[in-house]
């Protein structure tokens, strides 16, 4: 009852978004009929609006009601691969007194859900399919996994899917109404009032019930197992994180895949069992916002407790068990889902020392890069920085590296970069190799004698960097890895622009006479070619999916992108003659001129202020 009366009051909020809609458009026509009277240009200036208007209610609605069901993702888990699972969730559908679901899909994520092809708005229900996370099937017990089960049931139970769905075609609906008027017009603010009022109220009925399945969940598994799987999930996605960030990524982008990608995260943590304990116990939070689809973790940890359900037994095994040969099906998913390309597979060994020595090499080289600058030549070998000790030039390095650095410390200073130098040219040469560790930082391994911290100390000091030589000498390390400046450059430029981040983006703005789309970054502006004239009805559309779902260096090498970077602008003039237009002086000497033309629109309301503010710094006045 209460799930038809929240359902019933989404549709009359829905019906009244669209009878202000009716009202503004029947309005406007009216106000435009009268003020033709009197003022023939502003009755059809208001006429215009309201047609506006109407246009984007049935094109919102025409794209809502043409939504179409996507087929399901994820590997599928057939009752053969898994009986014991299958076994639990069909026990758990029936105690909370509902059908089971007809799928079972494992996903690359850290997530659990369900859903339901439900037709007719909710009034038909339709195929259901549970939706489990690979990642955190590898972190929890069964009994986690059965209360995040039993509360995954429990939307099915209160039919939250059936009456979602109204909700969900409403919220569709509503953000496409309000993204086709413009934000800065009369009808503009009040819709996405409206709008706003709407959607905090769906997200109210949304927080209500995610605390009747966490009901549900803690009545079938008990209190413990509900409070332990709300803190363990982002535990593990937080673990999930930080192991492609620190074990994956770099050797991935420079070509290679590790073995067993999703069962090697198990090894990870079983090995760092502690660190996830710490997070897990970690306080919840229990900051509120109107706009969260979930109750705050310390609200939901509140009720858990209140209800204090003991379960008759518990059930403390790896989830993993429930399935036949969860490994296996970890290795299908990979296979199905993971893009390796023309990556090379290799062992978690290879993989490591290979990721470390790229790593090692990319701090290296600003090194050898600033040796080469102080020394006027392309590029710097290590040997030509020990070369250096000792030199003016090598004072000159030293102070580079540590500005504010007395000439007494930076002997000391100097050994750390130096012991960075040598430790790729050990492991270039062949003679000291990075060994893999799920803990701890990752070792360094090579003949007994190799010290190359104290080697680095002696070759800081003039009156020691000969005895460093012999010592390298004799280990038979070779000094020739080398860099240089531009390639350092380059690369530093390509990080820089990889991790750009768009501000705001115009479309149809002139760049020396050319109708340009611009798109403002914190590195620099970047011009795309206009949209033709024939396409201009989604013009903003297609700029807003280039500026902000793609990264700065596709655009450059695939959609005819030209950076203007802030860094290569020797300054910027202000010309008051035209409503913001600029003159812009590049240090190879170049000069481009940008300006706001008549059919120039920003994707932000402040987008003119945001361009303003990025040139402003290096502007000068007429």
């Amino acid at each position: 009852m209460k799930n038809t009366y929240r359902a019933g009051l989404g549709v009359v909020l829905l019906l009244g978004f669209y009878l202000l809609g009716a009202v503004v458009v029947a309005g406007s026509l009216l106000l435009a009929f009268v003020a033709a009277s009197f003022v023939p240009g502003l009755g059809i200036g208001i006429g215009v609006a309201g047609v506006l208007v109407a246009g984007a209610f049935v094109a919102a609605l025409w794209r809502v009601a043409r939504q179409r069901h996507t087929p399901a993702e994820g590997t599928l888990v057939g009752p053969d691969q898994a009986p014991q699972l299958w076994a639990m969730v069909r026990s758990l559908a029936e105690a909370v007194g509902t059908r089971a679901p007809d799928e079972i899909r494992l996903v690359p994520e850290v997530a659990a859900a369900v859903t339901e092809d439900v037709r007719w708005l909710g009034l038909k229900g339709g195929r259901r399919c549970l939706f489990l996370g690979l990642p955190l099937v590898y972190g929890i017990t069964i009994d986690h996994l059965a209360s995040i089960v039993a509360h995954e049931l429990g939307h099915f139970s209160h039919r939250h899917l059936r009456f979602g769905a109204i909700g969900h075609r409403g919220k569709a609906a509503v953000l496409a109404t309000v993204g086709r008027l413009d934000p800065r017009s009369l009808p503009g603010l009040i819709f996405r009032w409206y709008a706003m009022v709407y959607l905090r109220s769906q997200m109210s009925v949304s927080r209500l019930r995610e605390i009747e399945a966490d009901r549900t969940a803690v009545q079938l598994i008990g209190s413990e197992a509900a409070e332990q799987a709300l803190r363990r999930t982002p535990a593990v996605g937080a673990a999930w994180q930080f192991y492609f960030d620190r074990y994956v990524y770099r050797g991935w982008q420079l070509g290679y895949a590790p073995v067993e990608l999703f069962a090697s995260f198990a090894r990870l943590l079983a090995a760092r069992t502690d660190e996830i304990a710490q997070i897990i116990a970690d306080e919840p939070t229990a900051e509120r916002s109107p706009w969260d689809s979930h109750p705050p973790d310390a609200e939901r940890i509140a009720l858990f407790r209140s209800m204090q359900v003991v379960p008759a037994r518990a059930d403390g095994r790896p989830a993993t068990d429930l399935f036949v040969s969860f490994d296996a099906l970890a290795a299908w998913v990979e296979a199905n889902f993971v893009e390796v390309g023309l990556r090379r597979v290799v062992s978690w060994d290879d993989f490591t020392a290979v990721s470390r020595a790229a790593e090692l090499r990319l701090q290296a080289e600003p090194i050898l890069a600033e040796a080469a600058r102080i020394l006027d030549r392309p590029q710097a070998s290590v040997g030509m920085v020990l070369a250096m000790i000792g030199t003016p030039q090598g004072d000159q390095l030293g102070e580079a590296l540590f500005p504010l650095a007395t000439r007494r410390e930076l002997r000391t200073e100097l050994a750390s970069p130096l012991g960075l130098l040598l430790a790729l040219c050990a492991v270039e040469s062949g003679v000291a190799r990075f060994r893999h560790a799920w803990v701890g930082p990752v070792s360094l391994d090579g003949p007994p004698n190799l010290d190359l911290d104290g080697i680095a100390a002696l070759a800081a000091d003039p009156d020691t960097v000969d005895r460093a030589r012999a010592r390298l000498a004799e280990l038979g390390i070779a000094l020739e890895s080398s860099a240089e400046v531009a390639l350092v450059e380059q690369r530093e430029r390509a990080a820089v622009e990889a991790n750009a981040e768009a501000r705001t983006a115009i479309v149809n703005m002139v760049v020396d006479r050319v109708r340009s789309d611009v798109v403002v970054y914190d590195v620099g502006l970047l011009v795309l070619p206009g949209s033709p004239r024939t396409q201009m009805r989604r013009a903003k559309q297609r700029l807003w999916s280039l500026a902000f779902d793609r990264p700065l260096p596709h655009l450059i090498a695939n959609e005819q992108g030209r950076l203007l970077p802030y860094a290569e602008v020797e300054g910027v003039r202000r010309l008051r003659r035209l409503r913001l237009s600029y003159e812009i002086r590049l240090t190879e000497g170049r000069v481009v001129r940008l300006r706001w033309g008549g059919e120039s629109e920003a994707l932000h309301s402040d987008g003119a202020k945001i361009l303003k503010e990025s040139l402003g710094a290096v502007t000068q006045p007429a």
